[in-house]
Protein backbone atom coordinates (compact mmCIF):
# COMPACT_ATOMS: atom_id res chain seq x y z
CA UNK A 1 0.00 0.00 0.00
CA UNK A 2 1.11 3.53 -0.63
CA UNK A 3 2.01 5.83 1.84
CA UNK A 4 -0.22 8.87 2.57
CA UNK A 5 0.66 11.92 4.75
CA UNK A 6 0.00 15.48 4.53
CA UNK A 7 2.11 15.82 1.79
CA UNK A 8 -0.15 13.88 -0.68
CA UNK A 9 0.51 10.08 -1.62
CA UNK A 10 4.62 8.80 -1.91
CA UNK A 11 6.15 9.07 -5.55
CA UNK A 12 3.35 11.26 -6.79
CA UNK A 13 3.32 14.37 -8.64
CA UNK A 14 6.91 14.61 -7.68
CA UNK A 15 8.39 15.48 -11.31
CA UNK A 16 7.34 18.39 -13.30
CA UNK A 17 8.69 20.40 -16.47
CA UNK A 18 9.87 23.81 -15.99
CA UNK A 19 9.32 26.07 -19.18
CA UNK A 20 13.25 27.59 -19.88
CA UNK A 21 11.35 30.55 -21.60
CA UNK A 22 8.57 31.56 -18.74
CA UNK A 23 9.83 29.54 -15.92
CA UNK A 24 6.63 28.36 -15.02
CA UNK A 25 6.01 24.81 -14.61
CA UNK A 26 4.16 23.18 -17.98
CA UNK A 27 0.53 22.30 -17.93
CA UNK A 28 -1.72 20.83 -20.26
CA UNK A 29 -4.41 23.88 -18.71
CA UNK A 30 -2.68 25.49 -21.46
CA UNK A 31 -3.33 23.35 -23.73
CA UNK A 32 -1.76 25.24 -26.67
CA UNK A 33 1.56 24.53 -25.67
CA UNK A 34 1.66 21.69 -23.11
CA UNK A 35 -1.04 18.77 -24.11
CA UNK A 36 1.45 16.75 -25.75
CA UNK A 37 2.46 15.49 -22.35
CA UNK A 38 -0.39 13.51 -21.69
CA UNK A 39 1.16 11.23 -24.41
CA UNK A 40 3.47 10.36 -21.83
CA UNK A 41 3.45 8.24 -19.26
CA UNK A 42 5.61 7.55 -15.92
CA UNK A 43 6.65 4.81 -13.94
CA UNK A 44 7.70 4.48 -10.46
CA UNK A 45 10.28 1.82 -10.51
CA UNK A 46 13.00 0.42 -7.99
CA UNK A 47 15.80 2.91 -8.32
CA UNK A 48 13.93 6.03 -9.99
CA UNK A 49 11.14 6.88 -12.62
CA UNK A 50 11.39 5.60 -16.00
CA UNK A 51 8.78 8.00 -18.55
CA UNK A 52 7.03 6.73 -21.65
CA UNK A 53 7.56 8.92 -24.82
CA UNK A 54 4.48 8.68 -27.53
CA UNK A 55 6.68 6.52 -29.84
CA UNK A 56 7.76 3.95 -27.51
CA UNK A 57 10.94 5.64 -26.37
CA UNK A 58 11.76 5.15 -22.61
CA UNK A 59 14.17 7.49 -20.66
CA UNK A 60 15.19 7.43 -17.03
CA UNK A 61 14.03 10.28 -15.16
CA UNK A 62 17.33 11.13 -14.16
CA UNK A 63 19.23 10.43 -17.26
CA UNK A 64 21.16 13.38 -19.12
CA UNK A 65 19.12 13.33 -22.15
CA UNK A 66 15.86 13.23 -20.67
CA UNK A 67 15.20 17.32 -21.13
CA UNK A 68 16.57 17.35 -24.60
CA UNK A 69 13.94 14.32 -25.69
CA UNK A 70 11.14 16.12 -23.71
CA UNK A 71 11.88 19.40 -25.26
CA UNK A 72 11.99 17.93 -28.91
CA UNK A 73 8.55 16.44 -28.34
CA UNK A 74 7.03 19.77 -26.69
CA UNK A 75 9.06 21.95 -29.21
CA UNK A 76 10.25 24.37 -26.32
CA UNK A 77 13.09 24.22 -24.02
CA UNK A 78 12.28 22.41 -20.90
CA UNK A 79 14.34 20.82 -17.46
CA UNK A 80 12.98 18.19 -15.18
CA UNK A 81 12.83 19.10 -11.85
CA UNK A 82 12.17 17.26 -9.36
CA UNK A 83 11.24 20.40 -6.59
CA UNK A 84 8.68 22.58 -6.19
CA UNK A 85 10.14 25.79 -5.80
CA UNK A 86 8.66 28.68 -3.35
CA UNK A 87 6.08 30.53 -6.12
CA UNK A 88 6.17 27.96 -8.54
CA UNK A 89 3.40 28.80 -10.98
CA UNK A 90 1.15 27.41 -14.06
CA UNK A 91 -0.85 29.61 -16.68
CA UNK A 92 -4.30 28.76 -16.59
CA UNK A 93 -6.51 30.08 -19.27
CA UNK A 94 -10.08 29.94 -18.94
CA UNK A 95 -11.08 26.46 -19.99
CA UNK A 96 -14.67 27.65 -21.52
CA UNK A 97 -12.60 29.95 -23.95
CA UNK A 98 -10.16 27.76 -24.90
CA UNK A 99 -13.21 25.02 -25.56
CA UNK A 100 -14.71 28.07 -27.85
CA UNK A 101 -12.11 29.06 -29.39
CA UNK A 102 -9.57 26.00 -30.27
CA UNK A 103 -6.96 24.46 -28.48
CA UNK A 104 -3.88 25.96 -30.53
CA UNK A 105 -5.77 29.65 -29.75
CA UNK A 106 -3.80 31.53 -28.22
CA UNK A 107 -5.47 32.64 -25.08
CA UNK A 108 -3.58 34.52 -22.19
CA UNK A 109 -4.41 33.15 -18.61
CA UNK A 110 -3.94 33.72 -14.74
CA UNK A 111 -0.62 32.67 -13.14
CA UNK A 112 -1.71 30.03 -10.43
CA UNK A 113 0.74 29.30 -7.62
CA UNK A 114 0.94 25.82 -7.26
CA UNK A 115 0.56 23.86 -3.99
CA UNK A 116 -0.55 26.44 -1.70
CA UNK A 117 -1.95 23.76 0.71
CA UNK A 118 0.52 21.25 0.58
CA UNK A 119 3.73 21.48 2.54
CA UNK A 120 6.59 19.81 1.03
CA UNK A 121 8.05 20.13 -2.65
CA UNK A 122 5.34 18.01 -5.16
CA UNK A 123 4.23 19.60 -7.72
CA UNK A 124 0.13 19.30 -6.56
CA UNK A 125 -2.10 22.12 -7.81
CA UNK A 126 -3.21 22.51 -4.69
CA UNK A 127 -4.37 19.88 -2.23
CA UNK A 128 -2.31 17.01 -1.36
CA UNK A 129 -4.71 14.60 -2.50
CA UNK A 130 -7.99 14.77 -5.14
CA UNK A 131 -11.00 11.98 -4.93
CA UNK A 132 -13.84 11.28 -7.25
CA UNK A 133 -17.31 9.17 -7.33
CA UNK A 134 -17.82 6.92 -9.75
CA UNK A 135 -21.81 8.42 -9.41
CA UNK A 136 -20.32 11.70 -10.62
CA UNK A 137 -18.13 10.00 -13.33
CA UNK A 138 -21.04 7.55 -14.56
CA UNK A 139 -23.15 10.75 -14.41
CA UNK A 140 -20.88 12.84 -16.75
CA UNK A 141 -20.06 9.65 -18.95
CA UNK A 142 -15.93 9.83 -18.99
CA UNK A 143 -13.15 8.05 -17.45
CA UNK A 144 -11.82 8.95 -13.73
CA UNK A 145 -8.26 9.02 -15.88
CA UNK A 146 -9.30 12.20 -17.31
CA UNK A 147 -10.02 14.27 -13.91
CA UNK A 148 -6.30 12.68 -12.43
CA UNK A 149 -7.77 11.77 -8.94
CA UNK A 150 -5.57 9.62 -6.20
CA UNK A 151 -8.88 8.20 -5.43
CA UNK A 152 -12.19 6.78 -6.63
CA UNK A 153 -14.66 6.23 -4.67
CA UNK A 154 -16.98 3.38 -5.48
CA UNK A 155 -20.72 4.63 -4.72
CA UNK A 156 -24.31 2.30 -4.29
CA UNK A 157 -26.55 2.71 -6.88
CA UNK A 158 -28.43 5.46 -7.09
CA UNK A 159 -26.20 7.69 -5.28
CA UNK A 160 -26.44 11.47 -6.46
CA UNK A 161 -23.73 12.99 -9.04
CA UNK A 162 -21.69 16.05 -7.85
CA UNK A 163 -22.81 15.14 -3.84
CA UNK A 164 -19.07 15.75 -3.62
CA UNK A 165 -19.71 19.28 -3.23
CA UNK A 166 -21.07 18.52 -0.06
CA UNK A 167 -18.22 17.27 1.39
CA UNK A 168 -16.41 20.06 2.17
CA UNK A 169 -15.08 20.07 5.99
CA UNK A 170 -15.92 16.14 6.03
CA UNK A 171 -13.39 13.45 7.15
CA UNK A 172 -13.18 10.91 4.75
CA UNK A 173 -11.60 7.14 6.03
CA UNK A 174 -9.07 5.55 3.20
CA UNK A 175 -7.69 2.43 4.70
CA UNK A 176 -5.73 3.60 7.56
CA UNK A 177 -5.61 6.68 6.29
CA UNK A 178 -7.97 9.53 7.58
CA UNK A 179 -8.47 12.31 5.28
CA UNK A 180 -10.04 16.21 5.75
CA UNK A 181 -11.94 17.57 2.72
CA UNK A 182 -10.73 21.14 2.32
CA UNK A 183 -12.90 21.91 -1.40
CA UNK A 184 -14.21 21.19 -4.42
CA UNK A 185 -11.65 20.78 -7.01
CA UNK A 186 -11.56 23.59 -9.76
CA UNK A 187 -12.03 22.86 -12.91
CA UNK A 188 -9.95 23.37 -16.38
CA UNK A 189 -9.46 21.94 -19.88
CA UNK A 190 -7.14 19.03 -18.85
CA UNK A 191 -10.07 16.15 -18.75
CA UNK A 192 -11.28 17.29 -21.62
CA UNK A 193 -7.87 16.63 -23.95
CA UNK A 194 -6.45 13.43 -25.72
CA UNK A 195 -4.80 10.94 -22.97
CA UNK A 196 -3.01 8.38 -24.74
CA UNK A 197 -5.34 6.64 -26.45
CA UNK A 198 -8.58 8.17 -25.18
CA UNK A 199 -9.87 11.06 -27.81
CA UNK A 200 -10.96 14.70 -26.92
CA UNK A 201 -13.92 14.55 -24.63
CA UNK A 202 -15.40 18.55 -24.38
CA UNK A 203 -18.08 16.71 -22.10
CA UNK A 204 -15.86 16.35 -19.38
CA UNK A 205 -15.81 20.01 -18.77
CA UNK A 206 -19.32 21.13 -20.57
CA UNK A 207 -21.10 18.89 -18.58
CA UNK A 208 -20.48 19.81 -15.43
CA UNK A 209 -20.10 23.01 -16.14
CA UNK A 210 -23.68 23.36 -17.59
CA UNK A 211 -25.18 21.08 -14.34
CA UNK A 212 -22.96 21.80 -11.74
Amino acid sequence: PRVVDERGAEGDRRLALLDAATGHVASAKQARLWRGLLQCTARGEAGGVSIALPDGTLVAADDPQADELLSRLLGRTVRLISRRGAGATVERPDPELLLDLGLDAEVGGILLEIGKATPGESFTDDAPLHAITTATLAHIGVEALRYRPNVVIATPPGYPPYAENDWAGAELTVGAARLRVIEATPRCVVPTLEHGPLPLAPQALRTPGAEN
